[in-house]
């Protein structure tokens, strides 16, 4: 196991300890995310950029410039700082303003970023590299430097307590002196999508059946479960027990139940708290909406048109801002080819999205006013209300980021023809045999015949949702009759062996 530790290592243990562990210890990784790729070479890119830039003002005000920290000039180019068993290398450092007097010069780190907003991640490396710089000049940095791919500098204030840093650090000591340490177990979170280790802690996860696996479980739950002697999906089955039957006020809905997810998991069937209602139409609209969130910017515009037993899929590209406003102009005239049908999105970015593009002025004053009162947020329809079997899948927008970025960089057209199929998203793949799950972007592997069922229960069909799933008992209404609540006791109340 490696026993020098860099910016990589301390930025992968604020991820996920598993992550810095299995980096250290040398274990073989997977490919790296297209996103993860398509990021990094932009951040190559934009400090080659600044770099210049800043040698060049440095250069014009008779500024030194050198690439030893030892050198004691105004600008370090690409320096590698190093204190016993820690090493830091930032894009550059800069002369502190406000030295005092007897001390040398002090330095600020500087790191380039592959996108036009500064992340969490991008704070914890410089907290890191501020904390080794510390250790080098005797004094904390008060502040580092982040240049974004939009080329704006943004000053971000540094910890100089470094409490984070040394407990990280502490750690990440022990685990090459004990030659025998344990790896972390596998706890799945936001980051998995993107890590290289992500299909052996999947795999991991699956065999320990752990609690992880399941949507909306955060580290605080984790550890309340855990305290209980909670360990696994099917253990936080076994407590799900439904509430008395009781009237429920006018306008208030269900709240998400994790206990509930697990059965539906263990028992591979649909569990409603409360019937999800939706308004249908002859003919019906679904809206998806793809873009860059940093840079706030929307490439990619699909509406599925569904006029009874015909679908016709319509997709808009938008490779810059000019294309945009045509793109968004020939999606609201699409839309406003039907006036009276319920246009269906999931989750609350679509409605954000044409909110900002009526900001910019880019709509059509009376017809786009149409548009905005006949949306329907299917998430607000179903979250909560129904529990859906089947494991959470990644997003899929990263990977459609990086499909753009292989269009407008490399110029292959031919990548266009892999990312318009993928519009669609969730609301695609609702049509096509998945059901929607709770969140927007996240999937479940469902059969077809939830997606049919699904139908059924916004329609208010019950029985035949019944019917379809073979037997009366497949789909159980939590909050409906007595009887109902004692169907569920009577699945749920099973002998633990």
């Amino acid at each position: 196991m490696r026993t020098l530790f860099d910016t990589d290592d301390y930025a992968a243990y604020c991820h996920c300890p598993r992550k810095a562990f299995l980096s250290l210890s040398g274990h073989p990784a997977g490919n790296p995310h297209e996103y993860v790729q398509a990021i990094a070479a932009t951040a190559a890119k934009n400090a080659s950029s600044q770099l210049r830039a800043l040698a060049a003002a440095a250069a014009a005000a008779g500024r030194s410039v050198a690439e030893d920290l030892r050198s004691q000039a105004d600008l370090i180019v690409r320096p590698t700082i190093q204190f016993r068993d820690l090493a830091a290398s930032p894009v550059a450092l800069l002369a502190s303003k406000n030295t005092a007097p007897g001390k040398g010069v002090q330095y600020e780190p500087v790191l380039a970023a592959g996108t036009c907003r500064v992340d969490v991640e991008h704070k914890n490396r410089l907290n890191y590299i501020g904390y080794v710089l510390t250790q080098v000049q005797h004094s904390p940095p008060a502040r580092g430097l982040v240049f974004t791919a939009d080329g704006a500098r943004h000053s971000v204030r540094l910890d100089t307590t470094h409490r984070a840093v040394e407990s990280a650090i502490a750690i990440l000591r022990t685990w090459p002196a004990d030659s025998k340490a344990a790896e972390p177990p596998a706890v799945l979170n936001d980051h998995c999508p993107s890590c290289e280790f992500r299909v052996g802690c999947e795999e991991k996860a699956r065999q320990a059946d752990d609690l992880s696996l399941l949507d909306r479980v955060t580290p605080k739950l984790l550890r309340r479960y855990h305290k209980k002697g909670i360990f696994t999906v099917k253990q936080l089955s076994y407590i799900f027990r439904p509430r008395r039957s009781r009237k429920v006020p006018h306008g208030k809905t269900a709240s998400f139940n994790v206990e509930l997810q697990a059965l539906a998991v263990r028992t591979g069937k649909i569990y409603l708290q409360q019937v999800p209602k939706l308004t249908r139409n002859s003919v019906e609209l679904f809206l998806d909406i793809e873009g860059v969130p940093d840079r706030g910017s929307y490439y990619l515009f699909g509406v599925l048109v569904c006029d009874g037993k015909a679908t016709t899929y319509h997709s808009y590209w938008a490779d810059d801002a000019k294309h945009e406003h045509e793109a968004f102009a020939a999606l609201v005239d699409k839309l406003t080819e039907h006036p009276d049908a319920p246009i269906y999105h999931y989750g609350r970015y679509e409605k954000q999205a044409l909110a900002t593009l009526e900001g910019r002025g880019r709509h059509h004053g009376v017809a786009f006013e149409s548009v905005r009162k006949r949306l329907v947020n299917i998430s607000a329809s179903i979250y909560g209300k129904g529990v859906l079997p089947g494991e959470v899948q990644p997003p899929e927008g990263a990977r459609e980021v990086s499909w753009r970025n292989v269009v407008l960089h490399r110029g292959i057209r031919s990548a266009e023809s892999r990312l318009a199929p993928s519009l669609g998203g969730v609301l695609r793949r609702l049509l096509q045999g998945k059901a929607a799950h709770l969140q927007r972007g996240r999937l479940p592997s469902a059969a077809a015949s939830n997606q049919r069922a699904l139908e059924d229960i916004c329609d208010g069909g019950l029985q035949a949702q019944q019917r379809r799933l073979c037997g009366p008992s497949k789909a159980t209404v939590h909050g409906g009759s007595r009887r109902d609540s004692q169907e569920v006791r009577r699945h749920t109340e099973v002998r633990e062996r």
